[in-house]
């Protein structure tokens, strides 16, 4: 995207009507809105940082924000997606990468369809800050994991053109379709951070439906629910219905001793799940080993054996990973390529090894474990990854691997003409060699690498053989090799410069990615196998209370001892955090120290957005259809914002009580020897602070905005 942006007119603001007009109710229809709003509103090229210009933020991503924001729900009013933060979030994020999807297929407006798609991401970092109740972090994340899809909503002639089983299964969560749309920013967001450093700890419990799964184990029995229900935060209990919603994912604060001993969900948490995915490697690699040190070409040891069944349960967990969470989501993940190469590796492995054995080919069962060797380059580096996962270098080794392969590639296809060129001068000159496509191939390998001259090119043909192996070399060593250099370069830069957020979201990425896990992956490998084995008929010929209460009989027994010391631990834990904020005699808060102790989109959904928009409405109807059948509970009870076009007299002028926000601001940093381990602020006194510190930043940017046009 060009850095330099085009001049914007910054003395125009946006008109009344846009932020007055009335937001869609449906899903389906605030996508459409939001496409409208945007192509109209954004038509400069502008750079991330020139979004947060005083004019742009003025004239244009302000209105936008407020217009589009969950506003507060009333008794008498319907509810509906305007008012939930996740169905706002999720039209932004499925604008953003159509925005995306249309800068690749035109070139010509691709810097303009980039701007657009950045202001999509801009403008929902700018509704999560908004977002009046961030302390409730409960609610929080329920709206960005609850689940959507970008037909919802929509006219019944346009959902009977759609599918049945892809508007099923094209149902994803805000947060997921920032996976996917590569809104990195926003997922770099300190909120977003803290939100996914919760889950990913297990301090928060997510528990999205599943939908793409082998064994899909959703059923909740109701002991379970009314336990859970404990859990939650005062505010969201008895929110969730007796009849499991497909949409919403079961989300609460984790207490080990209201959750019980041997609790089979934590083996879910991304936590417990990467430490356990650690062990497993740690187990392949030792296996792998002893497989290589023993190299029993004749026969088939109990090693090998144990090494296969080992190899197959990661491949299942990897292979269920990537159908739940979707392939994009997947190979977001940097690691997830190196699994993929094992994969290959390993297979190749047996298509050689069983022909071995069945014909006691002694040179075929040598050629299968030199094949399997391979895997050590790979598994040995994964291994590492572990540990420094968070590394500059490690981050940029995987966009650099892709750069260079699909730039060979490339460059391999461009110059296969010149193989075939060469292959047919010499079968066409009876006085050289006789020359075989293979051996052109390497000739021309050499050459590139530089091992090799071209000399060699009168073998070919006296005339054109001398000129075709000149120019190639010429262009593989003056000119591809730096085109080649400075690209990988300009990766390694790019990476560099923004290490943080790529860190942060490959962050993001792991947890959504553990989160959403199959019930194969409640099982340590290779007892994974076994569970499918036994769960799979259960899931067609039994009820899903057969199916869960089988899994959770064979997730107990498999792993007694891991849950035995996960309870212990989190129960440690959980006591110590009880005690690690302590008061000293002038009230300030001291942090103890931790104890000794101390888890595509489907395929189908980015299709769904993208024919979301081919499906659009004629442009003679409303967005909005009559029907409600769209419509999205919403859980937001308090305002986002207050109003642009405040005369600047209210702006300045004081609250309405502005003892109560002295006395609010006094009592915050009031002497701690008295009832200092809690403050109690009204809802009112909270609310003429805010309220306060609003009218200031609204007067600041009006100032900075005339200020910034006057120049």
């Amino acid at each position: 995207m060009a850095t330099t942006a085009a001049p914007v007119d910054t003395t125009v603001a946006a008109p009344a009507a846009a932020v007055e007009a009335s937001v869609p109710t449906t899903v389906y229809a605030l996508i459409h809105a939001m496409h409208a709003s945007v192509s109209e509103e954004v038509d400069s090229i502008l750079a991330w940082g020139e979004l947060q210009n005083p004019a742009v933020q003025f004239s244009v991503v302000k209105p936008f924000v407020e217009r589009f924001a969950p506003k507060p729900v009333k008794d008498e009013v319907e509810e509906n997606a305007s008012n939930s933060l996740g169905a706002v979030i999720f039209a932004l994020m499925a604008n953003r990468l159509e925005y995306a999807a249309l800068a690749e297929k035109d070139l010509s407006q691709s810097n303009l369809q980039n701007t657009r798609a950045m202001f999509c991401e801009y403008a929902a970092i700018k509704i999560l800050r908004a977002w009046p109740d961030t302390q409730d972090e409960e609610e929080l994340t329920a709206e960005l994991v609850r689940n959507f899809g970008a037909l919802d909503g929509a006219p019944e002639d346009i959902l009977k053109a759609v599918d049945a089983d892809e508007l099923a299964e094209g149902r994803d969560s805000a947060l997921e379709l920032a996976i996917i749309s590569d809104a990195k920013h926003f997922c770099s967001q300190p909120l977003i951070q803290h939100l996914a450093g919760d889950i990913y700890s297990g301090k928060i419990v997510y528990h999205p439906p599943s939908t793409n799964s082998f064994i899909s184990d959703n059923y909740v029995s109701p002991k379970t629910r009314r336990r859970r229900d404990q859990q939650r935060s005062p505010s969201r209990r008895g929110s969730v219905d007796s009849d499991f919603d497909a949409d919403a994912a079961e989300v609460y604060s984790y207490n080990p001793y209201l959750a019980g001993w041997l609790d089979y969900t934590r083996l879910r948490v991304p936590r417990w799940r990467q430490l356990l995915e650690f062990l497993s490697f740690f187990g392949l690699v030792v296996l792998f080993v002893l497989v290589l040190a023993n190299r029993e070409l004749q026969t088939f040891t109990f090693i090998e054996g144990l090494f296969i069944a080992y190899s197959l349960g990661i491949i299942l967990d990897e292979f269920a990973a990537a159908k739940e969470s979707g392939w994009l989501v997947y190979f977001a993940n940097a690691w997830n390529v190196l699994d993929v190469s094992f994969v290959g590796l390993f297979f190749a492995y047996i298509a050689i090894r069983i022909p071995s054995l069945w014909y006691h080919s002694t040179k075929q069962a040598d050629l299968a474990f030199d094949t399997l060797s391979l895997a050590g380059c790979i598994l040995f580096p994964r291994l590492v990854f572990f540990f420094i996962n968070s590394s500059v270098v490690i981050l940029a080794l995987r966009g650099m691997i892709s750069t260079y392969v699909s730039f060979m590639a490339l460059t391999a296809v461009a110059f296969s003409g010149i193989a075939v060129c060469l292959w047919e001068l010499a079968r066409g000159n009876n006085d050289t060699p006789n020359w075989t496509f293979k051996q052109i191939i390497k000739l021309l390998f050499q050459i590139w690498f530089g091992s090799a001259t071209w000399t060699r090119g009168s073998e070919f043909h006296p005339m054109f053989g001398p000129i075709l192996l000149f120019t190639f070399s010429l262009l593989c060593k003056s000119f591809i090799v730096v085109i080649l250099m400075g690209m990988v370069s300009a990766k390694y830069s790019r990476v560099y410069s923004n290490a943080s957020e790529e860190y942060l979201f490959q962050r993001i990425v792991t947890t959504v990615e553990g989160v959403k896990s199959d019930a194969v992956f409640s099982y340590i490998p290779p007892f994974n196998l076994l569970a499918l084995a036994i769960l799979m008929p259960i899931k067609y010929v039994g009820s899903a209370e057969t199916l869960h209460r089988v899994n959770v009989f064979l997730i107990r027994a498999c792993n007694f001892p891991i849950l035995f010391a996960i309870s212990a631990y989190e129960r440690y834990a959980y006591r110590t955090s009880r005690r690690a904020i302590r008061l000293t005699e002038r009230g300030q808060v001291k942090e103890a120290k931790s104890g000794f102790f101390g888890s595509i989109l489907g395929s189908g959904s980015e299709s769904l957005i993208h024919a979301a928009f081919d499906l659009a409405p004629p442009p003679a109807t409303p967005a909005e259809p009559a029907a409600a059948a769209g419509a999205v509970p919403s859980s937001s009870t308090a305002p986002a914002g207050t109003d642009v076009e405040a005369a600047a007299a209210a702006i300045v002028a004081p609250a309405k009580k502005p003892a109560a926000a002295r006395e609010s601001l006094a009592r915050l940093f009031r002497d701690g020897s008295k009832n200092a381990n809690t403050v109690t602020v009204t809802a009112e006194e909270w609310n003429e602070v805010r309220a306060s510190q609003k009218r200031l930043e609204d007067m600041l940017e009006k100032v900075m905005a005339v200020t910034g046009a006057g120049k």
